[in-house]
């Protein structure tokens, strides 16, 4: 079962990597259960945890812009183990912090450290999955995102609840990352030539689909474990036999280039796509950031349960993201992802209009708030999967830039974050008003976000046009 292609694709690559970003995503949230705490024992104001979250949202920012450059110095698992050790670190000295200039250091290089997670995911897999089942697998995998999120919020609400501190739930999840790495260093496929069969890109250029006999040892693989046929020491005659290459496919395997930042924006749509992540990514981090303490502030939940009625948000996200991956595989034939994510947009309007609307009701009413937030996080994690997922890896096919699918998704990341980070400044601002005011600013910002989809969306209708006359 873990010799298998199917086998070593479920448990080795899939189900590794789903473990580890899930890991990533709660070690962001101890700050954002705890945050009422936080404030009691250390004197923070609001604006000063604020801060604190912008330092994060930034550094992860400028990690996701420089990570074509730093990725090249390193292969994927490394970059992964890499990043869990130093966010192993960040939230060490986050647990033993009183003063807000290490808060913000030590969220600052969790920021640093946390960009090494999705852009990595994503080229690992990028390999592994075939166009046809993109938006299912991606949906399932995406799931990570909203369930780390669940597990990071009521693991630190269960500890807080049960009478420990807010450090000492930082300190245990410390302890899970770690347990994670350890599962990554020992599990972790990288490349499906380093177990002996042909990745995708190699199988659709061509190659044919069966294991290679060939021993791993004998052809030499890059830091990420592809095998270069073109090199002097891959002599093996049978190994290029079996692999059916053409001599024009020879070059398939040098390392790409790193494409910086202006090269990146001004590929066809790119700038397009950044400007809507910018948008999505501040609205879905503004919730994420500020829905318990709004719970705990203005509808007077306790911490403990304001962070069990939040966890809503994310168990919303993972239906949402499995949902969208499969109705953006069957709507439109699996070609109109860019219609699916605007109609997405739609509901997650409506959704913070709705959280608008209804806020005063939330205080006497727990089940009601529970329903809307999950209305809320179905559409806005449904929105991010497929954006940074499916949506994007469609998209650099059709430019044919797929093989820098790693650095073009760290740069889209980036913006994302920018706006993560923006959205601490926007939320401050819109909540000096009142938490109304907020929620609609919320639903203004997702509506110009689909804006900024239009030249993606032309594109593919012209796409979808020119298949109709060819049919």
């Amino acid at each position: 079962m873990f010799r298998t292609y199917n086998g070593i694709r479920f448990f080795r690559v899939f189900l590794t990597l789903w473990i580890t970003y899930a890991a990533y995503t709660m070690v962001r949230r101890p700050l954002t259960v705890a945050r009422a705490d936080i404030q009691r024992e250390t004197g923070f104001t609001s604006a000063e945890t604020s801060l604190v979250d912008t330092m994060f949202v930034f550094s992860y920012a400028l990690g996701q812009f420089f990570y074509g450059r730093l990725k090249g110095r390193c292969g994927n698992k490394e970059m992964l183990l890499r990043g869990i050790l130093l966010s192993s670190a960040a939230l060490a000295i986050l647990g033993l912090s009183s003063r807000l200039p290490a808060f913000c250091v030590a969220w600052a290089i969790n920021g640093i450290a946390q960009a090494a997670g999705w852009a990595t995911c994503i080229s690992i897999i990028n390999v592994w999955v075939f166009p046809k089942e993109r938006g299912r697998v991606m949906g399932w995998w995406s799931t990570n995102m909203a369930a780390g999120g669940v597990i990071g919020n009521a693991f630190a609400a269960f500890l807080i609840g049960r009478g420990l501190s807010w450090r000492t739930a930082v300190e245990a999840e410390v302890g899970l990352l770690l347990a994670v790495g350890g599962v990554v260093l020992l599990a972790l496929v990288e490349h499906p030539n380093a177990v002996g069969f042909p990745s995708v890109q190699q199988v659709e250029g061509g190659v044919e689909f069966a294991k290679l006999s060939f021993d791993c040892n004998s052809a030499p693989l890059s830091k990420d474990g592809e095998m270069y046929m073109n090199s002097p020491r891959s002599t093996n005659s049978s190994l290029e036999e079996n692999m059916n290459f053409r001599h024009k496919d020879y070059d398939d395997h040098e390392e790409p280039f790193s494409p910086t930042f202006l090269n990146i924006i001004q590929l066809p749509g790119l700038c397009g796509i950044c400007a809507s992540y910018f948008l999505y990514q501040l609205v879905r981090y503004g919730f994420m950031f500020w829905l318990p303490y709004f719970a705990v502030h203005e509808l007077n939940y306790t911490t403990e349960f304001a962070g069990y009625v939040t966890c809503a948000f994310d168990v919303g996200g993972v239906v949402g993201i499995v949902a969208s991956g499969y109705f953006s595989d069957w709507m439109f034939h699996g070609v109109g992802r860019t219609r699916v994510i605007l109609l997405l947009t739609v509901g997650m309007v409506l959704g913070s209009c709705c959280l608008a609307v209804f806020s005063r009701h939330f205080v006497e009413n727990a089940l009601f708030f529970m329903v809307a937030v999950t209305f809320v996080g179905f559409f806005a994690f449904a929105i991010d999967s497929l954006v940074s997922g499916s949506f994007l890896l469609d998209h650099l096919e059709h430019i044919k830039m797929v093989k820098q699918a790693g650095a073009i998704s760290g740069v889209v990341g980036g913006v994302g974050s920018a706006g993560s980070t923006f959205q601490g400044v926007f939320t401050a601002v819109l909540i000096s008003r009142s938490w109304p005011t907020l929620f609609y600013g919320f639903g203004v910002a997702g509506a110009l976000a689909g804006v900024s989809l239009i030249r993606p969306l032309r594109s593919e209708l012209l796409r979808a046009r020119k298949r109709s006359v060819v049919f």
